[in-house]
């Protein structure tokens, strides 16, 4: 039963890093980056905001270091923010920081990210359930 279900939920989180990868795939980086109010956030922060949570809130679950370290993508991205940033609490000022140059990057995070989280999805049992 658990194996169906850390299946499911594998599934489900694919689809939805899927969805990423096919709206980055018809943007450039200005229209990625692009805010349509100053309040408002960037497809590109969205992206960059949804691998950060999955990253930060999945690897101590599964014991290890958040692949934002790990993979190097803090020295690739090299934000203007601290390694804790609470980014769901982002005031609009911190959120219009995470710009990118390169779409590459936030592929390569939401896929490292992503990755993380179904690897562990599926190596949930019964017990850890």
């Amino acid at each position: 039963m658990s194996e169906y279900l850390g299946d499911l939920l594998a599934d489900a989180a694919q689809r939805s890093r899927d969805v990423f990868h096919d709206v980055l795939s018809q943007v450039t980086p200005e229209q990625a980056n692009w805010r349509p109010t100053p309040k408002a956030n960037s497809i590109a922060w969205l992206a960059w905001h949804t691998a950060r949570e999955l990253d930060i809130q999945v690897s101590p679950l599964a014991g290890v270091e958040p692949v934002w370290i790990t993979g190097g993508h803090r020295e690739r991205f090299a934000l203007p923010l601290p390694d804790d940033t609470e980014d769901w609490r982002h005031t609009p000022e911190q959120a219009a920081q995470v710009v990118v140059s390169d779409l590459g990057l936030l592929f390569s995070y939401i896929d490292d990210a992503y990755a993380l989280a179904i690897t562990y999805l599926r190596s949930l049992t019964p017990e850890s359930l």
